[in-house]
């Protein structure tokens, strides 16, 4: 696999955290707005917020050591090129 594949792949990861959160909580909200008539789009908003931001402090350690790895392999990848 490419390099670029692999990045994309990485990127891809890596948001996946974030992104099924927000997919997850808005669909909840969504639907606990239709049941209860309530459309106030700060709930949904806050509560979208708080739930990326505990995807953040759970997954952030896994995110950040599995970009850094990435990145390491990458500059080692360019140091084998240029020698």
């Amino acid at each position: 696999m490419g390099v670029a594949a692999q990045a994309l792949y990485q990127a891809l990861r890596l948001s996946a955290p974030v992104v099924v959160a927000a997919a997850l909580i808005g669909l909840v909200i969504g639907a606990l707005q239709v049941l209860t008539q309530v459309r106030e789009p700060g709930f949904a908003f806050a509560s979208r917020l708080v739930a990326i931001s505990l995807v953040l402090v759970v997954a952030g350690p896994w995110m950040l050591a599995t970009a850094e790895q990435f990145t390491l392999e990458v500059w080692a990848l360019i140091a084998e090129v240029a020698s």
